[in-house]
């Protein structure tokens, strides 16, 4: 299981993270980035659409989930996404392009309407909804878009929002 940190600890490497490239799941302890165990289009009979929709981060339960981008948080928790996805975080990004989630979560730290910056805690990993062990599933749409809608998670990761 992976460490608990205090209020303070979060915040001081949340501020490390800033100054890092950004990848969504990170080591609670290090703030390593934690690497990509399943990535974005795999194909297999796992996913309804015949490809797996988003990225998914190695991490226990407990590891860090980090915003990627500028945004504001539009949906929490069991969200119209559907029971798959379990506990997530959903964020606009600034310009309003896209709904980037962090899905699988054991818990949040944001509220509808937060802002988020890059290195935000947003939440901590976990293994919530259709899963078979803990990891962070990130995934890109167009705002509003729906399964299937999907696009590269790179563009955002990229700061190209």
């Amino acid at each position: 299981m992976g460490a608990r940190r205090t209020g303070l600890e979060v915040r001081l490497i949340a501020r490390r993270l800033r100054r890092r490239s950004i990848a969504p799941a990170r080591d609670a302890a290090t703030g390593r980035a934690l690497p990509v165990t399943t990535p974005y289009r795999r194909p297999g009979p796992l996913w309804a659409l015949g490809y797996h929709t988003g990225e998914d981060y190695a991490a226990v339960t407990g590891s860090l989930a980090v915003g990627v981008s500028w945004g504001r948080v539009v949906a929490v928790g069991s969200t119209s996404w559907g029971p798959a996805y379990g506990t997530m975080v959903v964020v606009r990004t600034s310009n309003g392009r896209h709904d980037v989630a962090y899905c699988h979560l054991d818990s949040v730290a944001v509220e509808v309407g937060d802002r988020v910056r890059p290195g935000k805690v947003l939440g901590l990993t976990g293994a919530t909804g259709n899963t078979s062990g803990a990891h962070l599933h990130f995934e890109v749409r167009p705002a509003g878009g729906r399964y299937g809608s999907d696009v590269h998670p790179v563009v955002v990761r990229r700061g190209r929002p």
